[in-house]
């Protein structure tokens, strides 16, 4: 079965807007799922904020094109930047699950 980028992106900001957690007090590194969370949450925050923009835009408010164009290439870039994190922790898992025991 196949992983959907966009419900996986859903699921992984879901979970760190429900969970609060920023990773354990006095820790000095910073865990794989607050780096793979990180973009997740950027891309769904752009994601609304083009939303509200477009529904702006539809409804004759005062939307220049250039706020139009910037909500909607912020949106974009940051889907761009979580896929490129969510292929590389898919190919990095698949690596570690074929190594040998």
């Amino acid at each position: 079965m196949a992983i959907d980028g966009i419900q996986a992106a859903a699921s992984v900001a879901k979970e760190a807007l429900t969970s609060g957690a920023q990773g354990k007090p006095g820790a000095s590194s910073v865990s794989f799922l607050d780096l793979v969370k990180q973009p997740a949450v950027e891309a769904l925050q752009s994601s609304a904020k083009a939303d509200q923009t477009i529904v702006q835009s539809v409804t004759s408010q005062n939307v220049s094109d250039l706020d139009f164009t910037a909500a909607m290439t912020e949106a974009e870039l940051s889907l761009q930047k979580f896929k490129a994190v969510y292929s590389t922790s898919v190919e990095s898992l698949k690596k570690i699950l074929d190594m040998p025991a």
